[in-house]
């Protein structure tokens, strides 16, 4: 909840949406002295998995006795925790102080029409920076908002960039096929810093292939340079031309955690070669295992059974089936789901559709971009209701604790972020 005039302020920048460009941040950090600069960096980018392969990097660095600063979004439990330092939120009174330094600086670049009307993002990021140059951190683990070659978090000489998956997603402002995408997303790349790349398929790793060569990066892909090799135990295998690491176990939950967790270990290795330091097998192993990220086949409930999974896009969509198919087979599923009008919510429905054992529950919830119920009332179907209130919907479900479905609750992370401070009051 916004409690102060800073915070206000900082509300009201949400006016000026998304506007992709590097000039106003450019402008607003070289005004703050280039904060991002003082201290080594990693870049991720990718559709998919980008948080959960930040905070994988940052348990294993951290667990090495490094303060590690951590910037993600979009934020599920509170707007703080985008800005983290070993996992520990910017604190409201530091938010505060920090906004009080930028406020300034922002209003000045709003006299000039070249770079007025810097976002939140904008200003976020920003805070972000100066925040962990402030707090003297041994190293930045930054995600990509949106893309990756016009994204406000392109302003780094990092030491190791990540690409981790590639799929259709933000189609009106990074392209309409995958080698468009691609391209944005390898706009990240740097000649300072080694490439190491996630699942991503033939099409769109033709381009960030292409680009790597030109800027002259060593490259690291995944299942040739790096192997991520699941058992049946649920366990994985790691191995890279230098170590191999078995019996390895992920604290988040999800079959594709396990590539995000494996990218995050080559990551991590090449970051600790290029910074010449060593890390142990018996920290990652207790580092992987202790990794939380809220909103990602999260278990919000055991009784009854209730699960989060912020699938909000196809592709993320489709590794949430795939979950589904292999560990749910024969249990019977309620799905409610919701998005915002930006996503291909369509397409979305349409697998949730092709499960057999699934009633799908499509609501909204309070947001200007939320998805308009009035529009797929030709959905309506034995297995496929509209509810307008999901509150209501979800406190009924709490007050059934034996019951036999379970419940996963998916879609837009926006929408996850409003439910999940349903279950949690002490996150409203």
């Amino acid at each position: 909840m916004v409690v102060s005039a800073e915070e206000n302020w900082l509300e009201q920048r949400k006016k000026f949406n998304i506007r992709p460009g590097l000039v106003r941040i450019k402008a607003l950090l070289a005004m703050l002295g280039s904060p991002q600069l003082a201290y080594p960096t990693i870049h991720v980018a990718g559709t998919n998995g980008k948080g959960s392969t930040v905070v994988f990097t940052r348990s294993i660095l951290q667990a090495h006795q490094l303060k590690v600063g951590t910037f993600t979004s979009p934020a599920i439990r509170d707007f703080t925790e985008q800005i983290m330092i070993n996992g520990q939120p910017i604190s409201l009174n530091a938010l505060q102080q920090q906004i009080t330094k930028i406020r300034p600086l922002v209003e000045q670049l709003d006299k000039d029409p070249l770079t007025e009307g810097t976002t939140l993002f904008e200003i976020t990021t920003a805070i972000a920076f100066q925040y962990f140059l402030d707090q003297a951190v041994d190293l930045a683990i930054i995600e990509v908002g949106m893309g990756g070659l016009e994204d406000s978090t392109n302003v780094l000489t990092p030491v190791v960039t990540a690409i981790t998956t590639i799929g259709l997603d933000h189609v009106p402002i990074l392209g309409k096929d995958l080698p468009a995408i691609a391209r944005q997303k390898a706009g990240i790349i740097k000649a300072s810093a080694d490439l190491v790349t996630g699942n991503i398929g033939p099409t769109a790793m033709e381009v960030i292939d292409a680009t790597a060569q030109k800027v002259g990066v060593m490259q690291y892909r995944w299942q040739t340079d790096y192997q991520v090799l699941p058992a049946v135990d649920g366990s994985f295998t790691f191995q890279n031309n230098n170590q191999t690491l078995a019996g390895l176990r992920s604290g988040l939950a999800g079959h594709y955690q396990l590539e995000n967790a494996g990218l995050a270990l080559e990551v991590a290795f090449i970051y600790a070669k290029k910074q010449k330091l060593t890390l142990d097998a018996t920290k990652i192993r207790q580092a992987l295992l202790e990794v939380e990220w809220p909103a990602r086949m999260e278990m919000i409930s055991k009784k009854p059974l209730v699960i989060l999974d912020g699938a909000h896009n196809v592709p993320a969509m489709e590794r949430l089936i795939e979950n589904i198919k292999k560990d749910y087979t024969n249990q019977q599923i309620t799905i409610i789901f919701s998005a915002i009008i930006t996503k291909d919510i369509a397409s979305m429905l349409g697998l949730l559709a092709q499960l057999p054992q699934v009633q799908i529950i499509i609501t909204t919830f309070d947001d200007q971009r939320a998805l308009n119920l009035a529009d797929y009332q030709y959905l309506s179907a034995d297995n496929v209701h509209l509810v307008a209130d999901w509150q209501a919907l979800v406190k009924a479900l709490l007050l059934e604790p034996n019951r036999k479905e379970m419940t996963i609750i998916t879609g837009s992370l926006y929408f996850i972020s409003h439910v999940r401070k349903l279950f949690i009051p002490a996150e409203q």
